[in-house]
């Protein structure tokens, strides 16, 4: 399962929903979208204030919800080089340098980040590729 932390404005979103869409695709894995982000930033007020808009559009084979808190709080786990577990799920922050291939194979992901230097220099180009072969 691909797990994507939404955050952030609309264009964000986009990056975030086209990023766990291709690595879906690629990965023949189910892709849902946490929307936890949202509901953590309004009570702490921690980030610019920001709407869950993506949910609007009609987005398919992929679910929007709440996830635990437990997997929000991933991200401070996130200490040592290795990539953390936790629930069988792996933390991957964009923050760090993952290597593109390593992303590829791992199965079981949460990605937090906004993912569009990955998306367009790394991802669409595999999956056009895959589509061609």
């Amino acid at each position: 399962m691909i797990v994507v932390r939404l955050k952030g404005g609309l264009g964000n979103q986009l990056f975030q929903y086209g990023f766990g869409r291709a690595l879906s695709i690629m990965k023949s894995s189910p892709l849902v979208f946490d929307k936890t982000w949202y509901f953590v930033n309004a009570l702490t007020r921690s980030a610019t204030p920001r709407r869950l808009v993506l949910d609007r559009f009609r987005i398919r084979d992929c679910s929007i919800k709440l996830m635990p808190v437990k997997y929000y709080l991933m991200e401070k786990k996130n200490r040592s080089g290795q990539l953390p577990r936790m629930h069988d799920m792996i933390f991957i922050s964009e923050n760090r340098q993952n290597n593109i291939d390593e992303i590829c194979r791992t199965d079981n992901c949460y990605f937090d980040g906004y993912w569009q230097n990955c998306l367009l220099q790394n991802i669409t180009p595999r999956v056009q590729g895959a589509k061609r072969g």
